[in-house]
């Protein structure tokens, strides 16, 4: 699928966008991949890109990437147009709501500007909807200044496709409090990625102003057909606060239906329960499950780790008061049933995601070091360490300090990605490097090595560069040819990045490690330019593109004075192989990486937009080396139906696909492929049955016209119709 609908791309929150065929490890560096393009927006990107291919719009089927901003903002724009303007408009644009700049007082200072739309939307692509949250900004104590409201905007023009609503909701106190619980706009905000699942779009609410205020968490529910009320949820109706942010991570849907989600510090009222108790769920990962009835939401279960009250509190002295909370991360649903996640202690917890017991570590590693309390560190491992601390960060001391207060420990925000190739979780959590850490699928466990002496965990893989000192690590995403070619893309400040807007890096490691040690996550490329690094904000990877978003600077009055951008990367150069070198092309063993031969030659510059986006098709796909190989006669003029113009051109490759299908030769094998274009509907290849039954049909001149997809193992989309294949017998 070449879709990202969703925020890391699945409702498990794997991150893995694992179809990408352009990218890989052997041409992901500085002489072959960088900037094609950026695009403004106003305001800060806090959600992440989407992409949608071929939407249809009033220009004809594009590749749409998505972009939702602080100011309300909604823009689609055409991934396949290459003008280096960033002032290229939008296929289109649209301020949902009003916006305005909100005082430090008004909101917590780790925000500057404006809260709009701030959380991830979802597209359920069958329908071409896209469910996006934004908050409204008016005028101080207007009734409409701070209301949110949830829209369903069609995907190919941005007008709705059913009326927006206002959000709200209650829901019954429970002991020591009593009567009834009101969603309150000006203490909530919408931050996690939004689900779709079942029917159903779920919000995910925490707090407005840092933990002032009387917030709660909240799981919202409304129906996708109509964006009718469908379930309500409170976190703390017998305490306050346990609030539902994880850094701008998605909720978890499970394929039987189930939502997980994680929690933040919360406030007990006198008499209350303690933490992890019904009503009170702060510090939580937490289990729901639909009801079919109002209020539509039920507790399933949940995993409390021993130490939330020291979480919550530590010392309770001013330096070490505790906001360690287990919310910052959220979890990843991993195969065969497991739940993954870590908050700021930066412990790493492995949950059975049907009972929510622990499978593993209720008495870990560093429990055995002479002075640790086991009911300040608690149970799962310990994945990552404050590398600068003054002392070593091995020591009891070090680990209980992890867990009194934000400010020592390498906390964990959003949450950590999954890649089958390696069956590795990734991620890199605040001053210390990305970490792999293995996934054994049978005992459903997380493996990791421990030093004999300091017990510190020792992971599978991980990167050698120096941490950053500050506030808030690394996001990332893993882009990957099924178990091929796997690359981990990571997103991170270069400075502290709490308080302030802080420069950032894009950087891309091999998702398997190597070197040496066998261990290391080895740096391919890495983009160190002077932009504003957009907090929390994963990259996007689609169809040999990585899509970055940035922040927008502002000045003392937390005013923008100027815009954000979207940063496109891809391939921008590739040597394109003599035909006679081609062949024999050598690969490098578990690594991947071609070894090209002596001899290369530079395509001439083409002349024409459809020329160079076939030229850039080819060199997507590893140039005359790759599996197109060379271009078997010249480019070609051709026109569909209405008379719409476009370019073809034919290839006869050296067939070095692995794969052995009707469609996809042995090694060896010749393979025989036309790449297609048009202004409307971009570039693709077309091979096998597919591509000789629409020679047969007329080409783009007979009845399906131009392809708007390329060719796939089923099926090929066309302006109109489709072919559909079957891979054994065509």
């Amino acid at each position: 699928m070449a879709n990202v609908t969703t925020h890391h791309n699945d409702n498990a929150r794997t991150g893995a966008y694992t179809v990408e065929t352009r990218l890989t490890p052997a041409n992901v560096n500085s002489g072959t991949f960088g900037e094609l393009y950026s695009r403004h927006v106003e305001g800060d990107v806090y959600t992440q890109p989407l992409y949608v291919h071929g939407v249809a719009t009033g220009g004809g089927a594009k590749n749409l990437f998505y972009v939702a901003t602080s100011t309300n903002m909604v823009y689609a724009y055409d991934a396949d147009n290459l003008a280096t303007d960033p002032a290229t408009p939008a296929v289109w644009s649209r301020r949902l709501r009003p916006y305005r700049i909100l005082s430090n007082s008004e909101m917590c200072r780790e925000t500057v500007g404006s809260v709009g739309v701030t959380s991830t939307p979802v597209i359920d692509p069958a329908t071409g909807i896209m469910y996006i949250v934004a908050r409204a900004g008016t005028s101080p104590g207007a009734s409409d200044d701070g209301a949110n409201y949830l829209h369903a905007l069609d995907i190919g023009h941005g007008g709705d496709r059913i009326p927006p609503v206002r959000i709200s909701a209650s829901a019954a106190a429970t002991s020591p409090a009593s009567g009834t619980l009101t969603f309150d706009t000006r203490f909530q905000r919408n931050r996690p990625a939004l689900l779709l699942q079942g029917g159903v779009v779920y919000l995910g609410w925490g707090t407005f102003s840092c933990d002032a205020g009387p917030y709660h968490g909240w799981i919202l529910g409304y129906r996708a057909s109509d964006l009718a009320p469908a379930a309500v949820f409170c976190t703390s109706t017998g305490a306050r606060a346990a609030g539902v942010w994880q850094s701008g991570a998605g909720l978890v849907g499970s394929s039987d239906g189930h939502i997980y989600f994680a929690t933040g510090n919360e406030f007990l009222l006198a008499g209350s329960p303690g933490p992890g108790s019904p009503g009170n769920l702060g510090d939580s990962v937490v289990r729901l499950r639909p009801t079919g009835a109002w209020p539509g939401l039920a507790l399933a279960g949940r995993f409390t780790p021993r130490n939330a009250g020291f979480l919550r509190d530590g010392y309770g002295t001013p330096e070490q008061f505790g906001d360690t909370d287990l919310g910052s991360g959220g979890p990843t649903l991993l195969p065969n049933g497991v739940l993954v996640m870590g908050g700021k202690q930066s412990r790493i917890y492995t949950l059975d995601a049907t009972t929510m017991a622990l499978r593993q570590d209720s008495s870990p590693p560093d429990w055995q070091l002479p002075g640790v309390n086991p009911d300040h560190i608690g149970e799962g491992f310990q994945a990552f360490y404050n590398q600068h601390m003054g002392t070593s960060p091995y020591t009891p001391r070090a680990l209980d300090n992890f867990a009194s207060t934000e400010a020592f420990g390498s906390n964990i925000h959003g949450n950590p990605v999954y890649w089958t190739g390696t069956s590795c979780i990734y991620h890199m959590a605040e001053k210390d490097h990305l970490k792999a850490f293995r996934y054994d699928r049978t005992a459903r466990q997380v493996v990791y090595d421990v030093d004999p002496v300091t017990k510190a965990t020792r992971p599978f893989g991980e990167s050698n560069e120096a941490p950053n000192i500050g506030m808030p690590g690394g996001s990332c995403s893993i882009s990957a040819n099924g178990d091929t070619n796997g690359i981990v893309w990571v997103s991170y400040p270069q400075n502290d990045g709490q308080w302030q807007k802080v420069s950032g890096y894009l950087v891309a490691y091999a998702a398997t490690p190597g070197g040496a040690s066998g261990k290391l996550l080895q740096e391919l490329w890495r983009d160190s330019r002077n932009v504003l690094y957009a907090k929390f904000n994963p990259p996007t990877i689609a169809e040999g593109k990585v899509f970055r978003a940035t922040f927008a600077p502002n000045d003392a009055h937390n005013n923008y004075i100027g815009p954000a951008s979207v940063i496109v990367y891809g391939l921008t150069h590739h040597p394109v192989q003599r035909a006679s070198a081609a062949v024999g092309l050598g690969v490098a063993e578990g690594g991947g990486v071609t070894t090209p031969p002596a001899e290369a030659a530079v395509e001439p510059e083409p002349s024409s937009p459809g020329e160079r986006a076939i030229r850039d098709y080819h060199l997507s796909q590893g140039g005359t080396a790759g599996k197109l190989g060379t271009p078997d006669g010249p480019v070609e003029d051709v026109r569909n139906t209405r008379g719409v113009p476009g370019l073809v051109q034919h290839y006869r490759g050296v067939g070095h696909d692995p794969t052995a299908t009707c469609r996809r030769p042995a090694p060896g094998t010749p393979t025989v492929a036309t790449v297609v274009w048009s202004a409307d509907t971009g570039a693709h290849a077309l091979y096998g049955a597919t591509r000789d039954r629409w020679l047969e049909s007329g080409g783009a001149a007979g009845e399906y016209g131009f392809p708007t997809a390329g060719s796939t193992d089923t099926s090929v989309r066309f302006e109109h119709g489709e072919i559909r294949q079957d891979p054994d017998t065509d």
